[in-house]
């Protein structure tokens, strides 16, 4: 009687979602179930092989997980435990911090963020952007709230860039890191 899967140490992210499977045989009659634990909770039963069952929408945590099979006389035994981690989600951004061109006090007139899938190029149209004004600078950064621009995407991965505008034309950041939702 072993766990098959998840490999021990293994880590998700919540919600998660487990397929938890056992090798069970019997050597004097056959195995009538699978029981899959998470500690002394019980995920689910499985009565046919091979054993596997998934467990949908798990939290962050740590978990030892275990299989108990059950024969035809009612014998049990019980796997080695298996340790694994849900991790929490990321957070989401909820604040962009940029470092404004050098000549941003005398050529930009005002910024722009723009949010884009993070398989699109920067020359594609963003799917969310925001006029920024022209905000101050604090201690050589930028700081400003997006979570209004961030709230309402679909789930997927994004990034974010920052467009100067002046007299000269527009300059646009390099992008920043992705993000999921």
């Amino acid at each position: 009687m072993s766990l098959t899967a998840p490999s021990a140490e293994a880590t998700f992210t919540a919600p998660a979602t487990l397929t938890v499977s056992a090798n069970a045989t019997d050597n004097d009659g056959t195995v009538s179930k699978v029981d899959f634990y998470a500690g002394t909770t019980l995920i689910a039963t499985d009565t046919s092989s091979p054993y596997s069952v998934t467990w949908s929408n798990v939290a962050a945590g740590p978990y030892s997980l275990t299989a108990v099979a059950t024969d035809n006389a009612g014998a049990r035994t019980t796997s080695v435990a298996v340790s694994v981690t849900v991790s929490p989600a990321s957070a989401l951004p909820s604040t962009l911090v940029f470092v404004p061109p050098t000549d941003y006090a005398t050529n930009v007139t005002s910024t722009t963020v723009e949010l884009r899938r993070s398989t699109d190029a920067v020359s594609v149209a963003p799917v969310a952007s925001r006029s920024l004004g022209k905000p101050a600078v604090v201690n050589g950064e930028i700081s400003v709230d997006i979570s209004s621009l961030v709230d309402p995407l679909a789930a997927g991965t994004y990034y974010a860039v920052v467009v100067t505008i002046g007299p000269g034309g527009s300059t646009t950041s390099s992008p920043s890191g992705a993000f999921t939702k």
